[in-house]
């Protein structure tokens, strides 16, 4: 009988035996542990999708400014020209300037889209703002608030008109730009 005992150890291979009987363990714990990992960077990865919405959504609402600062006519524009003999004459609405710098503070504070532009953005919509309030605070006929803003300014200066002009068209290629480093 013990003959027969030592025959059949013999023929085992243990160390193979306790590796089949260990491997389900082993994978199950590694599986364990590659999940912990991926929850635990699931929080870092949703948070870096919401800052990415959050961007674009402001990117939407900078791109809703451009409505005012266009020189295409629509209801919101602030700039309009005409033809005076042979030149263009470039006037300042007064009502959609100050729509256009309540908007903008709107944006950038109310909504906290500030935080998120890049500073080229803001720098660009705010200097677009200075020269408008500069024009609106050289007009002598209507205080900022007042009743009387229904009516328009004429732009004397034919460098401010470039520069407002300028500023439309780098903010529209930012805001582009802008838009494709979030696709990425």
């Amino acid at each position: 009988m013990l003959h027969l005992l030592a025959e059949t150890e013999a023929s085992v291979n243990w160390p193979l035996e306790i590796l089949k009987m260990a491997a389900p363990a082993l994978l199950v714990l590694l599986g364990l542990w590659i999940w912990h990992l991926k929850k635990r960077s699931e929080p870092r990865y949703e948070s870096l999708g919401y800052l990415n919405q959050k961007r674009l959504d402001g990117l939407l609402k900078a791109w809703s400014l451009l409505a005012y600062i266009t020189e295409v006519e629509n209801p919101k524009a602030v700039m309009l020209w005409e033809k005076d003999k042979n030149e263009a004459v470039y006037y300042i609405r007064k009502k959609q300037a100050t729509e256009y710098m309540n908007a903008l503070s709107a944006i950038f504070y109310d909504g906290g889209y500030g935080l998120l532009f890049s500073r080229e953005v803001k720098d660009l919509f705010y200097e677009y703002r200075g020269h408008l309030y500069g024009v609106l605070l050289k007009d002598k006929t209507c205080a900022i608030g007042s009743g009387q803003e229904n009516d328009r300014i004429k732009i004397e200066k034919t460098e401010l008109v470039s520069r407002m002009r300028e500023i439309y068209n780098k903010l529209n290629a930012q805001l582009r730009e802008d838009l494709k480093k979030i696709e990425k």
